[in-house]
C-alpha cells in the first residue's frame, strides 16, 4: 500500500500544476520516507522484492517505448501528453530505485545518501 501511495503521488504532483510538493525534491521528506521502507519490508523481503520488481520491469518496458518511438527527437518536441506520460514513468523509477536502495541499505541509506 504504501509503495503504491508513493508511486501514486508522482502523477498527483504533476498533474496539480505546482499545487503539491514533490517528496523527491525535498531531502529530509525523502529521507524520511526512505528510512520507513526497510522497518516495513523487515520481515517481507521477497514479497516487497516481487512488488518492487513487478512495477520496475513494466515501466522500464513503456520508457523504452517510449523512447524508441521518439527516436532521435528530443523529448520537447514530443506531445505534451507523452512529455507527461515519460516525467510520471521517471518519476515512478526514481521512486523505485530510492525504495530498492534503501531496502539493500537499510537505515545507512540515510547516512551514506547525506
Amino acid at each position: 500500500k504504501w509503495i503504491e501511495s508513493m508511486l501514486g503521488s508522482v502523477e498527483a504532483v504533476l498533474r496539480s500544476d505546482g499545487a503539491l510538493e514533490n517528496p523527491l525534491d525535498d531531502d529530509g521528506s525523502l529521507r524520511e520516507q526512505m528510512d520507513r521502507l526497510p522497518v516495513i519490508a523487515r520481515f517481507q523481503y521477497g514479497p516487497v522484492a516481487q512488488m518492487i520488481l513487478g512495477k520496475f520491469d513494466p515501466l522500464l518496458v513503456q520508457y523504452k517505448d517510449i523512447i524508441t518511438r521518439l527516436g532521435n527527437n528530443p523529448n520537447s518536441s514530443a506531445p505534451a501528453d507523452v512529455q507527461q506520460t515519460m516525467a510520471i514513468i521517471e518519476g515512478q523509477l526514481t521512486w523505485l530505485t530510492y525504495m530498492v536502495g534503501a531496502i539493500v541499505g537499510g537505515h545507512s541509506w540515510s547516512s551514506a545518501h547525506m
